[in-house]
């Protein structure tokens, strides 16, 4: 089999997108960016092929700034997935995720009453609101498994565990990776849809702490939710301010309709763990 194995130094050429990625030798996405921007083929080809328009950027927010680790991702995983719709149409693809420790349940998830702490459950993290130099430090593993997801009404999103491990090639690889990385579309579009969620979570806190009523009036007087200044400076009265005012959303948990494979072995246990994790549903 023709194999590449990903390190610091790789300057890849046409030819390289269809070699298949060597599973067992380690890399990071930091490794992803570099041989990206120091590819052989021209920049502007690699990034039609890969359908990603902000290498340069990814690579500058991730050289500009030293790694933060949240402490919730173990490492980011590449895997296969076939998912069936409705009227018997399918599609396969690879997805990008970042993987939880083993039997550890977010503190969000316990704060809602998920106490399911077995040693084979792991949370599977959306990435596309995660900045590069919170994961580029992060090994990628590709995924040992592949899932087969029904999604039809009758069926109600089951997932099977197909016990392979797929062929990933290169090009695959890297069109999963950005795909994911480049949902908001740039940094600075992505950095913007952050700040949205955050006014959308320090609202919902609001209301869950004053009264829908009360932040009505606020609204309606003009007052704005920009974070913690909210409870600061729009309410009047002490005895209003909660104890746990509204916080900046944590982006390693921004919640996503990504529920990871990981995950499916849990269901019978617990099906509102797998609604928890749409964040539009909260």
């Amino acid at each position: 089999m023709n194999e590449i194995q990903i390190t610091n130094d790789l300057k890849i050429d046409y030819d390289d997108l269809m070699k298949v990625v060597d599973p067992k030798h380690p890399f990071t996405l930091a490794n992803i960016l570099k041989i990206c921007v120091s590819s052989k083929i021209p920049f502007m080809d690699l990034q039609q092929i890969i359908h990603c328009n902000y290498l340069s950027e990814l690579w500058k927010e991730f050289c500009d700034n030293s790694f933060k680790d949240d402490g919730e991702v173990e490492y980011l995983e590449v895997f296969f997935s076939i998912i069936k719709f409705e009227k018997n149409e399918s599609e396969s693809f690879w997805q990008f995720c970042g993987v939880g420790y083993d039997g550890k349940v977010p503190k969000d998830l316990k704060e809602v009453g998920y106490k399911n702490e077995s040693s084979n459950y792991r949370q599977g993290y959306n990435l596309s609101l995660v900045p590069m130099y919170k994961m580029g430090n992060y090994q990628i593993k590709i995924g040992e498994e592949a899932y087969f997801t029904d999604w039809t009404s009758k069926a109600q999103n089951i997932t099977k565990v197909i016990k392979a491990q797929p062929s990933v090639t290169l090009v695959a690889l890297l069109e999963s990776i950005f795909f994911e990385l480049g949902m908001y579309g740039s940094p600075e579009e992505r950095n913007k849809q952050i700040k949205i969620l955050e006014k959308r979570v320090d609202e919902v806190k609001l209301k869950n702490a004053l009264g829908t009523e009360a932040v009505e009036k606020i609204l309606k007087s003009g007052g704005k939710f920009d974070g913690e200044s909210v409870l600061e400076k729009k309410v009047k009265h002490p005895s209003q301010i909660p104890n746990d005012p509204p916080s900046k959303i944590t982006h390693m948990k921004a919640k996503s309709k990504l529920v990871h494979p990981h995950l499916t072995e849990q269901k019978e246990d617990n099906d509102k763990g797998e609604k928890l994790l749409d964040f539009d549903e909260q």
